[in-house]
């Protein structure tokens, strides 16, 4: 028998050899450029953010990084107006400076303007009451 669409599957199955929560950091990158994923992506996003709190708080969840290339900005949009206001994440761009000050300090450095063209990068996370309600779901 075949597994069901990705729609239709558990957000992290139990049964799964993969990675489980909780974890100190999420990282999402180059995975938003299908409309119909937007929900599965952002459900499994918050099943592992609700189980997965921040090291230094009990009332808001480890940070979630969404990457993206503005391939298709409808799509884009519709997503992260579905994560703040269907899933409960706030929001806030990382700027380009900041990212570059990052990777330079890890050794990374040497990023040229053309390199990052499109790129955006997101921290979503769940706070205070998001956070309590999205960890009651998975009690």
């Amino acid at each position: 028998s075949s597994s069901p669409p990705v729609h239709e599957r558990p957000a992290l199955e139990s049964n799964s050899s993969h990675p489980r929560p909780p974890f100190a950091a999420i990282v999402s990158a180059d995975t938003l450029y299908e409309p119909a994923l937007v929900t599965p992506l952002l459900r499994t996003l918050h099943a592992a953010a609700a189980r997965s709190p921040a090291s230094t708080s009990s009332t808001r969840s480890a940070p979630v990084y969404l990457c993206v290339e503005r391939r298709d900005p409808a799509v884009i949009d519709h997503a992260l107006n579905q994560a703040v206001n269907v899933w409960g994440f706030t929001m806030e761009r990382i700027q380009r400076r900041k990212l570059s000050k990052a990777l330079e300090r890890a050794g990374l450095g040497g990023w040229k303007a053309e390199d990052w063209e499109g790129m955006e990068v997101y921290k979503l996370v769940l706070k205070g009451e998001s956070f309590v309600r999205a960890q009651a779901e998975f009690a």
